[in-house]
C-alpha cells in the first residue's frame, strides 16, 4: 500500500502553495478558480493538497507536524540557512539528537514542519 496524498487545511492556499514550492520544490499542478484548493506535486511524486474549508485559519493540535527527510546532516543545516535567508524563523535551529539531525520550525498558519536526517547517510524513516 502506498500513501496517495496529504490534504492540509490552511488559512491562505496561495501563500502556503508558494511556501512549499519555494522551500520544498513542490510544483502546483491545479488550483480551483475560487482559490480554496491547490494540488502540488513533490519532486518524489508525493501529492500535497492544500485546502481552505472554512474562513478561519486551522488550529492544528499540539505536536501535529509534517516531516521531510533529507540525505544527510549537511542538508538539514543547508535548509536552515536557506530558510533564514528567506526570512523564515527557524526557531531553536538545528538539533542533534539520538534520532538524528533535526530542524523544527513553523510554516504558514503555524504548521509545525520537521526537516530531518535519520540514520547512516541515507534518508530513512525513524525507528518507531
Amino acid at each position: 500500500m502506498q500513501l496517495n496524498h496529504l490534504d492540509l487545511c490552511v488559512g491562505d492556499v496561495d501563500a502556503s502553495a508558494r511556501f512549499f514550492a519555494e522551500h520544498f520544490g513542490f510544483r502546483r499542478i491545479h488550483r480551483t478558480p475560487n482559490g480554496r484548493l491547490a494540488v502540488l506535486h513533490g519532486t518524489d511524486g508525493f501529492v500535497l493538497v492544500l485546502s481552505r474549508l472554512h474562513d478561519e485559519a486551522p488550529a492544528y493540535p499540539e505536536g501535529f507536524h509534517i516531516g521531510f527527510l533529507v540525505d544527510g546532516a549537511r542538508a538539514v543545516h543547508a535548509m536552515q540557512q536557506r530558510l533564514q535567508a528567506a526570512g523564515v524563523d527557524t526557531g531553536r535551529g538545528v538539533l542533534e539528537t539520538r534520532r538524528g539531525t533535526l530542524l523544527y520550525f513553523h510554516g504558514p498558519d503555524g504548521l509545525l514542519i520537521e526537516v530531518g536526517h535519520h540514520g547512516n547517510g541515507k534518508a530513512t524513516a525513524p525507528a518507531v
